[in-house]
């Protein structure tokens, strides 16, 4: 069996990886390997690096890039029996043939309700709790479901650790006042939206606001993203809502509303209705309603 292991997550990635090397008795660790490598991946050669005595057959190989490799391909038509090779990558190019006929396995980012259950069990671990809001608020400082973002669980983990020194329950109050705010983004403001948090919401937008290239058009394209994929989901009864802040009992009639407000923001920038400075606070008021921007002040 060969089997690659890749995806943007890199913790989960790594503790399969070292689950599956633990596992094995005597496994063989093999160097990054080049194109013309043959004489690694070569049958017998691969076959050579075994004691025949040994029960467990077991290759690990971790490379930055996997890409084009016919070596590997020419292994792939005939691999041998009883030797498993588990590959782990750090970036694959699924434009080559090895990646398409290769068995694989990904490791993406987690969900929202992933997220909760993995930060309660880790604290668990450490006979430990943590607040749902703690960790949402932890994502949201932390950038972790910000598209361009390489925050991972490794980033959660470590501020976990650190606010564990802290108190054995992890709280909001917490987070907000240990752990600094790296990212106010859309996904920021869509979670603020959709906790009611205003005050914290408008304190986003002025940041966002005085950021160098900061384009209103961009961040409401974001928001009307985060809401369309939200529309998607509910439309598909998959229930997921992978990567999307809304709530979860939103109707497809609110989000609609939703993506037409924020439609009629973009459309105001580009025809000079809005300055592109302000254009982010007029829209998000309206998404709101003018009720609640009134409250908040």
């Amino acid at each position: 069996m060969v089997l690659l292991m890749y995806g943007t997550e890199s913790y989960l990635l790594g503790e399969a990886y070292k689950k599956k090397l633990s596992e094995c008795k005597n496994p063989i660790i093999l160097d990054d390997f080049t194109d013309g490598s043959i004489s690694i991946m070569g049958q017998q050669s691969l076959f050579d690096l075994f004691d025949n005595t040994a029960e467990d057959k077991k290759c690990f190989w971790h490379t930055e890039m996997l890409g084009a490799n016919k070596a590997l391909e020419e292994y792939l038509k005939h691999p041998l029996d009883g030797v498993d090779l588990f590959i782990w990558a750090d970036a694959v190019n699924k434009n080559t043939r090895l990646f398409k006929t290769i068995e694989k396995q990904e490791f993406k980012k987690l969900s929202y309700e992933s997220l909760e259950r993995f930060c309660a069990d880790y604290m668990t671990g450490m006979n430990g709790a943590i607040e749902p809001a703690a960790v949402m608020e932890l994502a949201d400082r932390t950038g972790y479901f910000q598209k361009e973002s390489r925050t991972d669980l490794y980033d959660i983990v470590r501020e976990i650790d650190k606010l564990a020194c802290l108190d054995a329950t992890i709280t909001k109050a917490v987070v907000e006042q240990e752990v600094p705010n790296r990212y106010a983004d859309a996904y920021t403001l869509a979670r603020l939206i959709m906790a009611k948090n205003y005050k914290e919401l408008f304190a986003s937008i002025d940041i966002l606001s005085k950021e160098k290239g900061f384009s209103s058009i961009a961040t409401l394209s974001l928001l009307m993203r985060n809401y369309r994929c939200a529309y998607q989901e509910l439309f598909l009864e998959s229930g997921k809502f992978y990567g999307v802040v809304c709530r979860r009992d939103i109707t497809m009639q609110e989000l609609v509303h939703y993506m037409e407000i924020l439609a009629d923001g973009i459309r105001k920038v580009k025809t000079g209705c809005y300055n592109d400075r302000n254009a982010l606070r007029l829209t998000v008021i309206q998404l709101i309603g003018e009720e609640c921007y009134e409250q908040k002040g």
